[in-house]
């Protein structure tokens, strides 16, 4: 009868029918978005906390030597060696009241049983390992003469890299060729099933198949670095620095998310300049300098999505589809020139696929950063100081260079089928400012300390020109670079203080408030251009209605106090 009523309804007594809303809720836990309880009664759940491991461990060694060659010239060198091993995996967390999770194909183990559920504390998704082992050394000469002072300094290393992936299928070689053994739906990971493979059976314990583990990549760097300083007078000095980076590609520049090594990468190359001069005298302080770093093959990485690409007819991407009807439906757009209307849903899912794989890896991307900054600091009373800084920079891509496409999903080259050359796209990034970072910034701070170890201190900081971060896919339109969307400029204020006396002849009390945006200013600390989460986004490509954007923090209060006990570090303990 319960289960007959209508909940919610007044029964023949006058009371609310909560039996029948209790029945309701328990049929609703057997609906499609309850709980799916399976035929040994247990809760197959679909959603989760992710639990994200990086794990480190490394160990190294490093030597320094240092000799006064003259009482002007001093001598140092030194090597350092380390290695380094980064386990990456994910784990099944809290599972809101499921048993298990029964986990796709392409986010298990490869070489496990499909069939076995996944429960708390098992691994899914990825599990790898990245090591890295270098080794280097440099040397150091430093001259300091009565009214100059000079040193430069010469560095070299080599590394290696080597990523080993336990979730990817086996490996095994045979006859000087390498084949993973897949762990699908024809053939599992068990027991006695056989692979014929060049002729030769193999089991699933066959003592040849061992985990996926690339090569050792070597890589070899190097730097030079010089810099003087002249003393003008008694109150002025002028510097410079220079220097020039061989500098080795980081891991996942090597190495794609798969675990393939990327074709293409090349050390990045980094050259610097910087001219100062400083003035000091009495109670006023400057210091002004210029700087330009140039960065060529400087790696963004892998940005996939390029759009429009998948209507040239001419790529062997439309070969890569894994269905024979998108492949039929490829090569009926290759001979006909139909439009993707016509062709219905199979062709239009396929032209989807293939814009999720079609991608580059830009590794190679070159950028200036140059400009200038003032800062000073005047006492112009006892017990008061007022500084100030200003910092203007131009900071810039200059690539405009053609780049190979990829398979994402094979990292595989793709070619034209005309002449079976690499296919490649422009990517035009000259002139696009650089993000994520204001190249613009003034600011003003001043501090009293009326007494030692009391001090009271405000700043306020105005930051402009802060461009959002971007994919250069984003950002070029047939070919020409266009800027990408700048945050508005805010200004913060933050307040200091700080005070320390003694509680007891043994112990000194420290106490400090700290302010921060004092003013509760609502402003955009980061941002990314046409962001992909920005699904109902309005207005032009570019703007605002199109990025997401990081708000920084309200204003935050903090009051610490941290007691400092006295002498007792020179007291020996009793036995």
């Amino acid at each position: 009868e319960a289960l007959a009523s209508t909940p919610g309804q007044r029964l023949a007594d006058g009371t609310l029918d909560l039996q029948g809303t209790w029945d309701a809720h328990q049929l609703f836990e057997f609906g499609p978005n309850g709980l799916n309880v399976d035929e040994n009664g247990e809760r197959k759940g679909s959603n989760f906390i992710r639990i994200a491991h990086n794990d480190h461990r490394w160990f190294g060694a490093l030597s320094n030597f240092n000799s006064a060659l003259t009482d002007q010239l001093t001598f140092s060198a030194g090597i350092d060696a380390r290695h380094y091993t980064g386990s990456h995996y994910r784990t099944l967390g809290d599972m809101f009241g499921a048993d298990y999770y029964d986990a796709p194909d392409d986010r298990r183990d490869q070489n496990s049983d499909f069939d076995t559920p996944l429960r708390t504390g098992d691994k899914y998704y990825y599990y790898d390992d990245g090591q890295v082992a270098w080794g280097g050394s440099y040397f150091q000469f430093e001259l300091d003469k009565y009214n100059y002072s000079a040193f430069i300094n010469v560095s070299g290393a080599q590394s290696w890299y080597r990523a080993i992936d336990y979730f990817r299928p086996n490996v095994v070689t045979l006859n000087d060729t390498t084949y993973e053994v897949r762990s699908t739906d024809e053939y599992r990971v068990l027991g006695d099933t056989e692979w014929l493979m060049d002729t030769t059976f193999l089991t699933a314990d066959h003592p040849g198949l061992s985990t996926y583990t690339t090569d050792w990549v070597r890589l070899n760097s190097a730097t030079i670095k010089a810099g003087g300083n002249y003393n003008i007078n008694e109150w002025v000095n002028a510097y410079t620095n220079v220097g020039y980076l061989n500098r080795a590609p980081l891991f996942n520049s090597v190495f794609d998310i798969n675990n393939n090594v990327i074709e293409g990468y090349e050390n990045q190359y980094v050259k610097a300049v910087e001219v100062g001069v400083k003035y000091a005298r009495g109670k006023f302080a400057s210091n002004i300098n210029a700087y330009r770093t140039g960065w060529e093959n400087k790696p963004v990485n892998r940005f996939y999505g390029v759009s429009g690409l998948w209507k040239d007819e001419n790529l062997s991407v439309y070969a890569d589809t894994s269905t024979v009807a998108g492949r039929e439906a490829m090569i009926e757009l290759a001979e006909s020139n139909a439009s993707a209307e016509e062709w219905g849903e199979v062709a239009l899912s396929v032209i989807d696929d293939v814009d999720r794989n079609l991608g580059y890896n830009l590794l190679n991307a070159d950028a200036v950063h140059s400009g200038v900054e003032w800062d000073f600091s005047y006492d112009p009373a006892s017990k008061f100081n007022i500084q100030g800084v200003v910092s203007a920079g131009n900071w810039r891509w200059t690539s405009n260079e053609s780049v190979d496409l990829i398979n994402r999903t094979t990292n595989a080259f793709i070619t034209r089928l005309d002449d079976g050359a690499i296919a490649d796209t422009l990517v035009n990034l000259d002139g696009v400012k650089v993000g994520d970072a204001a190249q613009r910034q003034i600011s003003l701070a001043a501090r009293y300390s009326p007494k030692r170890g009391t001090y009271f201190s405000i700043r306020n900081t105005y930051f402009w020109q802060h461009y959002a971060n971007f994919s250069p896919g984003d950002v070029i339109t047939e070919g020409e670079p266009k800027d990408v969307w700048v945050t508005p400029a805010y200004s913060l204020l933050n307040f200091n203080a700080g005070t320390s006396f003694d509680v007891s002849d043994n112990a000194r009390l420290r106490v400090r408030l700290s302010v921060t945006n004092a003013l509760d200013v609502l402003y955009v600390s980061d941002a990314t251009n046409n962001s992909q989460y920005a699904a109902n986004g309005y207005g032009l490509e570019g703007g605002s209605g199109r990025a997401e954007v990081f708000v920084g923090p309200p204003r935050m209060v903090r009051l610490s106090a941290v007691l400092e006990l006295k002498g007792l570090q020179n007291r020996t303990p009793k036995e």
